[in-house]
């Protein structure tokens, strides 16, 4: 088994996508930030990489993706092979925002806003 570290994250609308050839796992150093795996082609498996002895595995297809929480460290392997990519999550996305936040204050408050009867 061929086996390399993934610790770039990509910030892009855009994000790198890299190839898994068959019997290559890549290790998805733990980051301080929550990111998401997508699995553009092929199938992956990846394994949560575990302190208290048990391993988090997870099957994910083309088109699928999962959430890696901030902190953790995870293993994918392709299953024959695979493209995938790593995108960390915005900080926006993180925190929800209510819909009247963009308003003018006066607006939000309830001024000029009306309520049909």
């Amino acid at each position: 088994m061929n086996q390399f570290t993934i610790s770039r994250t990509h910030h892009a609308n855009s994000p790198f996508v890299w190839p898994l050839a068959q019997r290559q796992a890549v290790t998805l150093a733990a980051d301080p930030g929550t990111r998401s795996l997508w699995v553009h082609e092929g199938r992956v498996w990846l394994t949560r990489q575990c302190s208290h002895g048990t391993a988090d595995d997870v099957w994910l297809d083309a088109g699928q993706s999962h959430t890696l929480p901030a902190g953790t460290e995870w293993v994918a392997e392709a299953w024959p092979q695979a493209l995938v990519s790593v995108v960390q999550a915005a900080a926006a996305v993180l925190k929800p925002r209510q819909w009247t936040s963009w308003l003018p204050p006066w607006l939000a408050a309830g001024g000029g806003i009306q309520t049909p009867q």
